[in-house]
Formats: structure tokens, C-alpha cells, sequence
């Protein structure tokens, strides 16, 4: 009993999403109970409740501290704002992928943390060294961001899914050659586009928006 009031007595907001993010990145296709928390963090399941109202707001905290982890792993010193946002939405879908139960359910919440506050304002700080000001800051911050947090929970949401191990899946996986007679491009284009991942289609939209950008 001593050595578990121990634990409560360290428990924290901080030590709960780290021990949720641990499990989720164990068990990639599981969902974290409040349970199974408690039996990592060696509690009660209710002494959680002493630091988070309910579910929907532990997984706020989890989400934007994925936002925190993704913007540490950005080098800020690098001089092209293309390629810092390219980096970010990288560690992005990296950060969600490595936790896809977690990952998945960015786009279901609105916690507005600092960890999620701190990357607006890294995103706005690039686009407005790449010279974007008034509405075309605001469109350009929308595709970019649209684009990265949806595609990416959408990834780790297909990741949590799947029977085998793996950072991403076949963006197609079925074209019958025999349904394609008729249409001579997807004959021509089968081999390619059968060997196209999510994340190779993720990363091509990245490139055409900040394309999309420079071209001004």
C-alpha cells in the first residue's frame, strides 16, 4: 500500500499522457483504457479522474502533446521555410503513426494546447517568411494545415487497422487487370499506382501546396 501511494503521490498530468502515449506505441491497434493506465501507472483507474475530468480530455492532452513532439523534432534554425514545413509534416504523420490510436483522433479534437498553439504559430511564422500576408496567409495556412492534420489522423487511423506492422499502407490495393480493359490510361498506369503508399500521396500533396506557395 506504501509503494502505491508512492506512485499517486507522483501522478500527474504529465506523467498520465506519458504513460498513454507509451502504451499506444506498444499496442498500435489497441485502444488505452482508463484501466490499463492505471495498471502502467501502478493506480486506481479512478485516481486518474483526480487529474482528468473524462477520456475526451486526457486524449486533448495526448493529442497536443503529438503536436509538442512533432514541432521538437523541426530544425528551427534551418533557414528555408519550405523545408521546415516540409520537416513538420513529416514528424507529423511520424508522431501519429507511431501512436495511431492516439494520431487519429487529431482532427475530433479542439484542445488548442500549447503544444498545438505552438505549432500555428510556427506554420504562420514560414509563410510569412515565404512573403504571405492578409487572406493568402490565411488560404495557404488552411491547405497546408488541412491537408497535413487530416491526411495524417487518416493514415494513423488506417495504420490502427491493419493485421501486419507497418508506417503506411498501399494507398491502392486492388486493380483487376481484367476490369481494366477498357480503360487504356489505368492499363498503362497499373504498376505504378499499385505501388503507391499513404504516405508517399501525403507527402506529394505537402510538396504541391508548398509549390503552390512559392509560385506565389
Amino acid at each position: 500500500m506504501a509503494a502505491q501511494n508512492t506512485t499517486r503521490a507522483k501522478l500527474s498530468q504529465d506523467s498520465i499522457v506519458d504513460a498513454l502515449l507509451a502504451l499506444a506505441r506498444e499496442a498500435p491497434r489497441a485502444e488505452v483504457t482508463f484501466r490499463m493506465l492505471g495498471a502502467e501507472l501502478g493506480v486506481a483507474a479512478t485516481a486518474i479522474y483526480r487529474h482528468f475530468r473524462d477520456k475526451d480530455e486526457l486524449y486533448r492532452a495526448a493529442v497536443d502533446r503529438l503536436y509538442a513532439e512533432a514541432l521538437s523534432r523541426v530544425d528551427r534554425a534551418e533557414p528555408s521555410w519550405r523545408l521546415r514545413l516540409a520537416q513538420y509534416s513529416d514528424a507529423l504523420a511520424a508522431t501519429y503513426l507511431e501512436a495511431p490510436a492516439i494520431g487519429q483522433l487529431a482532427p475530433l479534437v479542439d484542445g488548442r494546447g500549447s503544444g498545438e498553439l505552438a505549432s500555428l504559430d510556427f506554420i504562420f511564422e514560414a509563410l510569412e517568411q515565404a512573403g504571405l500576408s492578409g487572406q493568402r496567409l490565411i488560404d495557404a495556412y488552411g491547405a497546408y494545415a488541412g491537408h497535413t492534420l487530416a491526411f495524417a489522423a487518416g493514415m494513423a487511423l488506417e495504420l490502427s487497422r491493419e493485421s501486419t506492422p507497418g508506417s503506411s499502407v498501399p494507398w491502392i490495393r486492388m486493380l483487376d487487370a481484367g476490369s481494366l480493359a477498357q480503360f487504356p490510361r489505368l492499363v498503362r498506369l497499373r504498376g505504378d499506382l499499385l505501388e503507391m503508399d499513404t504516405l508517399g500521396v501525403y507527402r506529394a500533396g505537402v510538396q504541391a501546396i508548398l509549390d503552390s506557395i512559392e509560385a506565389g
